[in-house]
């Protein structure tokens, strides 16, 4: 049987809304263009599960990548779940403890300390097949909003580069376990010249290291399927895969799904307020925090800017900076239209929360061979739960 195209699917089906609509088909192709960035550079393809740990999409994503990157023991146990027995699940985390470590053990093959204090603690309780690393905050930023630049001044994230010069000068014994080591510096950057720049870096500062580590994790952040000027980088992993037979990873994440998705939503109510058409959405930016935290305007099916009709887009929350922006279309919205918010796979569903009791977006799925799906569609019982209340003896 013939499947509609996904846009007729949705103005077909009688979806409940507000809803994250994922395209499985749009998915496998940034599958595919990170796949060949990985094999043009020589690099294993891991996904960092914290942009979407959507379990449709893990079941999508698993067999096409070497591993999932994980920061949490639920993580890393999704992770498994969806990888089976083949695939490495690799962690790293600033709150990892003792009591995370049955899950761990279970679980895990590559964990990278986040600090010396944290390796010197947990290295004896790790079981002897799991890789140990060192996570390395190289010092060098090439992020300009401090709220999101892993190597911002003080930062909590991996040791810092002096640091581990100094203890493993002093006594480089105690890095004897040590197999890998990851950095993650970025945070949608479109340029790899600072991750040339800080492998030079560290090569200058631990050549000895380097010799004796396998692999090096290079994180995620980068836009790798827009980045066109690779060359350098190349050259870089490829010299130093050579003078120290190193394995090179890369773990992009938003990368891979954000333009998989979008949140389907209605307009509920319309009225001018000052000088402005207000429409107001059954959605909210608390499904989508990173529009509130990074201040920017997330793009609408349909919109432009030079429209005639104008309005701002507001969500259904009492916050008075639950606001998505302002919009012009072609034609006067109308109550009960239904507006599509593009690139809303990467962080969507993970970070969305229940603030006034407004419920999180429907998760669906679609595809051309299966067409439009109903994976998940959240109640009031799991808002109840989620606030402590004992749902079996309502």
């Amino acid at each position: 049987m013939t499947r509609p195209d996904l846009n007729r699917a949705l103005s077909e089906d009688d979806i409940d809304t507000p809803a994250q609509v994922w395209n499985l088909d749009v998915l496998d192709d940034r599958l595919r263009t990170l796949g060949r960035f990985a094999d043009q550079h020589d690099c294993q393809l891991f996904y960092s599960i914290k942009a979407s740990a959507v379990w449709k999409v893990l079941q999508r994503i698993a067999p096409r990548v070497a591993g999932f990157s994980c920061s949490s023991p639920f993580e890393v146990q999704m992770a498994r779940e969806a990888l089976g027995a083949d695939g490495t699940v690799s962690l790293t985390s600033p709150a990892l403890s003792p009591g995370h470590l049955d899950i761990v053990n279970a679980t895990c093959d590559h964990l990278s300390f986040n600090s010396l204090g944290q390796m010197r603690r947990m290295s004896s309780l790790l079981d002897p097949r799991i890789e140990k690393a060192l996570r390395i905050n190289p010092g060098l930023s090439i992020v300009d909003d401090p709220r999101y630049d892993p190597c911002r001044q003080s930062s909590k994230l991996g040791t810092p580069l002096s640091a581990l010069v100094e203890a493993f000068g002093t006594d480089n014994k105690e890095f004897a376990g040590i197999s890998g080591l990851q950095i993650h510096t970025a945070c949608g950057n479109r340029s790899l010249k600072g991750l040339v720049e800080t492998m030079a870096l560290i090569e200058e500062a631990l050549p000895k290291l380097l010799h004796q580590i396998r692999w090096f994790n290079l994180g995620g952040g980068y836009a790798f399927d827009k980045i066109r000027k690779t060359a350098a980088f190349k050259e870089t992993t490829a010299r130093l895969r050579e003078t120290y037979d190193l394995e090179f990873i890369i773990e992009p994440g938003t990368a891979a799904v954000q333009n998989a998705a979008h949140v389907v939503t209605r307009v509920v109510d319309l009225f001018r307020s000052g000088s402005a058409e207000i429409a107001v959405l059954d959605t909210s930016v608390n499904h989508m925090p990173e529009v509130f935290a990074y201040q920017f305007q997330p793009p609408v099916r349909g919109a432009r800017r030079d429209a005639e009709y104008k309005y701002i887009l507001a969500g259904a929350t009492c916050l008075a900076g639950d606001i998505f922006g302002s919009y012009g279309f072609d034609s006067p919205l109308e109550v009960g239209q239904r507006l599509m918010i593009e690139k809303a796979g990467a962080y969507t569903h993970g970070q969305s929360h229940w603030f006034n009791g407004v419920n999180l977006p429907t998760l669906y799925t679609y595809s051309k061979a299966d067409g439009l799906f109903q994976e998940r569609q959240f109640t009031y019982e799991d808002f109840a739960q989620r606030c402590g209340k004992d749902i079996k003896n309502r």
